[in-house]
């Protein structure tokens, strides 16, 4: 397999954005269907300050979609 350089960046952007485990357990948590803010910062013992950080982290590298 050919792997061109801008996808080798794309590749690294995703091990990059995954290699944090907040970001792996907050992932976990929304595998089980939509949660809010509140819920996921109660499920990681987190303050929602800090899961809304890891949350945008996660929807700039289009990881995860925001819905209201």
């Amino acid at each position: 397999m050919k792997l061109t350089e801008r996808k080798a960046i794309k590749l690294a952007e995703l091990c990059s954005a995954l290699s944090d485990a907040s970001r792996i357990r907050l992932i976990a948590l929304l595998m089980d269907g939509e949660m809010s803010v509140r819920a996921l910062a109660d499920g990681l013992g987190m303050t929602e300050s800090a899961v809304s950080h890891q949350l945008r982290g996660l929807r700039d590298r289009r990881i995860i979609r925001k819905r209201k």
